[in-house]
């Protein structure tokens, strides 16, 4: 399924019809999204992340849609949010700033995979946010990535021997 780029959801649907509804599957349709989760990051570590990476991140704005996202708490521009929604009533809590459109939420996707999760894509959703501020793009997944870190090593290059020209 992951080769073939079908999302977790449909995935999920699929199995559920097959053996006569998701009580008999005997997982939840979040369980089928964090394997495939799984799944997904062991290719990508393998080296094939760019396609990986963009059907993840549909499927994490494809699960933000599905969220029940209510704001709880505000102070000038800073707000909270409460998000609940696919199989679980689990409540997570966003925090956003809206001045300098910073965003904290606590599943660590992002800090794991650079990968912004389906509760801060539905925030950022919800106040309007068009654009995913660079901050949240990591620089690994930049088409130029390559550029930059040709870049970065002939730049580090360069000053190690301006300074060894400085020492002799």
């Amino acid at each position: 399924m992951v080769g073939a780029g079908i999302k977790a959801t449909k995935s999920y649907s699929f199995l559920a019809k097959e053996v006569g509804g998701a009580n008999n599957l005997g997982f939840l349709r979040r369980d089928c999204h964090n394997f495939l989760r799984t799944v997904r990051k062991e290719i990508i570590e393998a080296g094939d992340g760019q396609n990986v990476l963009f059907k993840m991140f549909e499927d994490e704005l494809s699960l933000g849609t599905e969220l029940s996202c209510v704001e709880t708490n505000h102070l000038d521009n800073e707000f909270t949010f409460s998000l609940v929604g696919g199989d679980s009533n689990k409540v997570h809590i966003v925090y956003f700033n809206r001045s300098n459109l910073t965003i904290c939420f606590d599943c660590k996707l992002f800090e794991t995979l650079g990968l912004l999760c389906c509760h801060a894509l539905r925030v950022f959703l919800v106040n309007n946010v068009n654009m995913i501020p660079d901050k949240y793009i990591s620089s690994r997944w930049r088409r130029d990535a390559k550029k930059r870190l040709t870049c970065a090593n002939s730049c580090q290059f360069n000053e190690k021997s301006t300074h060894t020209l400085r020492m002799s």
